[in-house]
């Protein structure tokens, strides 16, 4: 055996292993790329801003997913309505996805539907400056769950739980905060199940 030829045989000995621990994804099987996600202190400051929300997006294939949420508003201008901020998962395309919203008063789990909302299910829930959202949110299969987080991170009360089946996968998160709102989305931390 050559020098030329040992070389590439350790080359590929060395490399296999290597290429055994990095998974591709295989889309004729429809198989997802496991993935965690993790953002801290994303700004989204939407006073006075005439172009509609504030919008991050996160382009990320996915089926079923737990993610941990803290939502902080800042400050809301007076006579802002509706809405504070809202996280999009399992999203088709602009008109079809679902959303978990932080309204003024309550947490809602939605959806949009040929770009038409409908409640699935609202809980009672303050979200202002002086009460920052903190949530686990579960996707698996149809079944869409909703807890508390405790401030040590631990999950708390079940605040929803509910079956839909609309849309089993997606291809991205987006992250929003409403026009007249200055928000913080202090930490977002997701993983596939």
């Amino acid at each position: 055996m050559n020098r030329r030829e040992l070389l590439l045989r350790a080359a590929a000995v060395l490399a296999f292993p290597v290429a055994r621990l990095v998974r591709v994804p295989d889309a004729h099987a429809g198989k997802i790329p496991s993935w965690s996600h993790s953002l801290k202190k994303l700004m989204q400051n939407a006073i006075g801003s005439t172009n509609g929300a504030m919008h991050m997006r996160w382009d990320l294939p996915h089926d079923d997913f737990a993610i941990d949420l803290c939502y902080e508003v800042i400050e809301v201008v007076e006579g802002t309505k509706g809405t504070r901020g809202w996280l999009v998962y399992r999203e088709k395309d602009a008109k079809n996805f679902y959303q978990l919203g932080f309204r003024p008063t309550e947490l809602a789990l939605a959806k949009r539907v040929a770009g038409h909302f409908s409640d699935m299910q609202t809980t009672p829930h303050q979200v202002d400056p002086a009460h920052e959202v903190m949530v686990r949110l579960t996707v698996v299969g149809d079944h869409h769950r909703v807890w508390q987080l405790n401030r040590d991170k631990t999950v708390g009360a079940l605040l929803l739980d509910h079956h839909d089946s609309t849309y089993l996968h997606g291809k991205s998160f987006s992250y929003y905060t409403t026009p007249g709102v200055n928000a913080c989305w202090e930490e977002a931390k997701g993983k596939v199940l």
